[in-house]
């Protein structure tokens, strides 16, 4: 693993520009809201263009109709409705992933906690009226906060607290992309980039005979011209998660916090942007499921050091994987 210090970043991928039309299609759209790119390295005839449009809507709608808590009618939102403690048999394609999900709060030893939300919810409601929580209401939230609350058994599904839900927003992204490629190289289809609200798998070559390349931009600047770093793909994944996309500034008379939407499991409380706190995490990995899942987990530490500490314990479990951390004085 490797840990380059850099200014806060954006990924994004280029180079299809200046192949010849013919051996390269991409496919863009909007799914659940967020935008996507499917790029194929190949000649297409028309019927493959339906093919592959085929297996890229398919693939959306089965991540809307399992995974998606926003979708009241997708099968985990019928899960989080369920007030029931007694087991209820899921579906093989659910239960599977909610196994490989609590594999991924384990290996983060709890930083990556799907049932994280309700404390996300009283600490906006609250910040947004500059206020901070009551310990009473913080308790209450945290009493169904917790990946014990849920239990996994001969695929059957039970919560040990009715009221404890799961978003699995921090890996779900991840796995569609995923699908999606995979679906793709079953078909035939070896020379793919596929992109999906930043979170990005590569599969095969670019039509020039050269690896994919994404680069690391700065924030809120996306020219290739003023980018960081290049990254090679090579049959890998890459995903990125920050603490920019929305913060609340908390004044208390003279003094000022800015709390960002990063929820530590741990203590019940949102992160807050310090002169060494860290930005965001990009994290390259096999699969984009691994990379989304671990880029999750990492932006919860307070500093670097720690990170440090818990990426050199879990280096023997995933030796391909790397992680680019962003720190706020970085020059």
């Amino acid at each position: 693993m490797i840990l380059p210090f850099l200014l806060p970043l954006l990924l994004f991928f280029s180079g299809c520009q200046q192949s010849p039309p013919s051996q390269i299609t991409t496919f863009e759209g909007t799914a659940m809201t967020i935008n996507y790119k499917v790029t194929i390295g190949h000649t297409l005839e028309p019927r493959e263009v339906e093919l592959i449009r085929s297996i890229v809507n398919s693939s959306f709608e089965e991540i809307n109709s399992v995974y998606n808590r926003w979708n009241p009618k997708s099968e985990l939102s019928k899960l989080n409705q369920f007030q029931s403690t007694e087991p209820t048999p899921i579906s093989i394609n659910l239960y599977t992933f909610l196994e490989r999900t609590g594999k991924f709060v384990e290996l983060s030893e709890g930083r990556f906690d799907p049932t994280i939300e309700p404390l996300l919810v009283l600490w906006k409601n609250s910040l947004e009226r500059n206020e901070l929580p009551s310990e009473k209401a913080l308790a209450e939230a945290r009493s169904s906060v917790g990946w014990e609350h849920i239990h996994l058994e001969n695929g059957q599904f039970r919560k040990d607290n009715p009221l404890t839900q799961i978003d699995l927003g921090g890996i779900a992204k991840g796995y569609a992309v995923d699908l999606i490629v995979e679906r793709l190289v079953k078909s035939g289809y070896t020379n793919i980039l596929v992109e999906w609200g930043g979170e990005i798998r590569a599969n095969g070559h670019h039509p020039e005979k050269r690896p994919w390349k994404v680069f690391i931009a700065r924030l809120n600047d996306a020219n290739p011209d003023h980018s960081l770093a290049e990254i090679i793909l090579e049959d890998e994944a890459i995903a990125t998660s920050g603490d920019y996309n929305q913060f609340w500034v908390y004044k208390n008379g003279n003094a000022t916090t800015v709390y960002t939407h990063v929820i530590n499991p741990k203590t019940g409380h949102p992160l807050a942007i310090k002169k060494h706190s860290i930005a965001s995490v990009s994290v390259l990995a096999p699969t984009c499921t691994e990379a989304d899942a671990l880029a999750t987990a990492a932006m919860v530490f307070h500093d670097i050091d720690r990170a440090r500490d818990w990426i050199a314990k879990i280096d023997p479990l995933l030796p391909q994987t790397e992680f680019w951390f962003v720190t706020r004085d970085t020059k």
